[in-house]
C-alpha cells in the first residue's frame, strides 16, 4: 500500500483546498493529516486502526486424472499401458517428490519412462503425464494396490491412485469354480 503526500496552496475563505499528509507510524498505524488553510488553525488528526495484514499464501493443490486405473484383463507374460495426469489447480508450484507403488499386489505394475522425482508441476494449469504399465506374472486378481503420489500440497501430502488388472484364470470372487 502506498499514499503520497499532497499539497495545495489555497487561497479564499469559502473554499479552501486541503493541505494533507499520510504516514505509517508503525506497521498497523496509519496518520492522516488535513489541514484547511484559511481557517483559524483548524487541524484534524485521524488515526486509524488497521488489523495485522493478513496475506493468503499461495499454495499448490494436487489432482490425479483420473483418480483410478481399469486395466483391461491381459495374458500373463503380456501387458498393457494406461495414462493418468498429476495436475496442480494450485497457484504455487507442486513439487512431486515421490512416486510408489504400495499395497498387496503392487508387483504387477511398474512405471514406463516416469518422471525424474523430485520435479515440478506448474500453478493453476499444470500437469505431468505418467504411463503405468499392468505385466501379470501369474494368473491372479491384481486388485489391492495404489500408486502413492508424495508432494508438497499441504492439506494432501500424499494421494494414492486406484490400480486394479486381473490375468485370465484368475480367481476374482465367491462365484468362481475352484
Amino acid at each position: 500500500m502506498s499514499f503520497h503526500g499532497l499539497s495545495c496552496n489555497g487561497t479564499g475563505d469559502y473554499y479552501p483546498r486541503p493541505f494533507a499528509t499520510a504516514e505509517f507510524t508503525s506497521d498497523d498505524n496509519l496518520r492522516i493529516e488535513r489541514q484547511f488553510p484559511g481557517q483559524h488553525s483548524f487541524i484534524e488528526w485521524q488515526v486509524l486502526e488497521l488489523p495485522p495484514a493478513v496475506f493468503v499464501g499461495q499454495e499448490p493443490d494436487i489432482e490425479l486424472d483420473p483418480n483410478a486405473l481399469v486395466f483391461p484383463v491381459t495374458a500373463v507374460n503380456g501387458h498393457a499401458d494406461l495414462t493418468f495426469d498429476i495436475c496442480n489447480v494450485g497457484d504455487a508450484d507442486l513439487h512431486v517428490h515421490s512416486l510408489e507403488f504400495v499395497g498387496l499386489n503392487r508387483i504387477g505394475y511398474s512405471l514406463m519412462s516416469p518422471p525424474a522425482v523430485p520435479f515440478a508441476v506448474e500453478a493453476l494449469t499444470g500437469r505431468t503425464t505418467v504411463t503405468v504399465r499392468f505385466a501379470p506374472t501369474l494368473p491372479w486378481d491384481y486388485g489391492y494396490a495404489n500408486l502413492a503420489v508424495g508432494s508438497n500440497d499441504p492439506d494432501e501430502p500424499v494421494v494414492e491412485l486406484a490400480l486394479s488388472g486381473a490375468a485370465p484364470g484368475a480367481l476374482t470372487g465367491p462365484e468362481t469354480d475352484r
